[in-house]
């Protein structure tokens, strides 16, 4: 790719970061996951393109990039998108430990084929067609990774156009948020090793969740770079706790 010309006088990380503030808000993103502002957003994404950390001095913000430098922050700048796909992403990085992966994607199997066969993963994960755990067979796992629908009646209702591209069902959980949740908990034990963890992500329903299920410890994951919404549940609270869970789910 080469630099338009109209952006032939970008030379800066500096210069970056503010167009790609001033990109974001002509076109009037959401900023609904991770940063929480354009600028916060351009800045990561620029930094991010040089491997280099958010919090890099600002008095290096002033640093000439090289013409190759300049074309990826761009790129970068430019593709600003949400990946749905966390299995590709999450083998990719752990492949060195030998680790295999199971996923369960209800309406986007053919995508995540297509993902794993251009990092050259098939061999790495297995895939279910699923609705939960239900046609999965029962195994023990030491880890499980869930991002289910989370948003409740009041949320789904104020979301803005940009969320409106997704399917209602990847989003949508019922009135509080739970309607997956509470199902996933249910039977999250039956397929966990005995020091086994679920990972799920809650957003803005961890409110609901730590109300509904009070009695079920919870750690909550701190990121780097903000966000959350995100609970470590270890195998023995979901196992010891089960016919508690078992009566709200139902």
């Amino acid at each position: 790719m080469s630099i338009p010309q109209s952006l032939q006088v970008l030379t800066t990380i500096r210069d970056f970061i503010r167009w790609g503030t001033s990109e974001f808000l002509r076109n009037e993103l959401t900023f609904g996951h991770g940063f929480a502002s354009a600028f916060d957003e351009a800045r990561y994404l620029s930094l991010h393109a040089l491997a280099l950390p958010y919090d890099w001095p600002d008095d290096y913000l002033d640093t000439v990039l090289t013409p190759p430098e300049r074309e990826q922050v761009i790129d970068i700048l430019r593709l600003r998108v949400n990946s749905r796909q966390p299995a590709a992403y999450i083998t990719r990085e752990s492949w060195f430990c030998g680790l295999k992966f199971y996923v369960d994607e209800l309406d986007a199997l053919e995508v995540t084929r297509t993902n794993l066969e251009l990092h050259d993963l098939v061999e790495a994960v297995t895939l279910y067609e699923s609705d939960l755990f239900d046609s999965i067979p029962v195994q023990q796992f030491d880890v499980i990774v869930c991002n289910p629908p989370y948003v409740d009646a009041a949320d789904m209702a104020q979301l803005s156009d940009e969320f409106r591209y997704e399917p209602e069902i990847g989003l949508a959980a019922g009135n509080d948020g739970l309607l997956l949740v509470d199902r996933i908990l249910a039977r999250a034990g039956e397929f966990l090793s005995d020091h086994g963890v679920l990972f799920v992500e809650v957003g803005n329903t961890r409110e609901a969740m730590e109300s509904t299920f009070d009695f079920l410890p919870m750690t909550w994951v701190e990121f780097e770079f903000g966000g959350g919404g995100v609970c470590c549940i270890g195998a023995q609270d979901l196992k010891q706790q089960q016919p508690a869970i078992m009566a709200i789910a139902s």
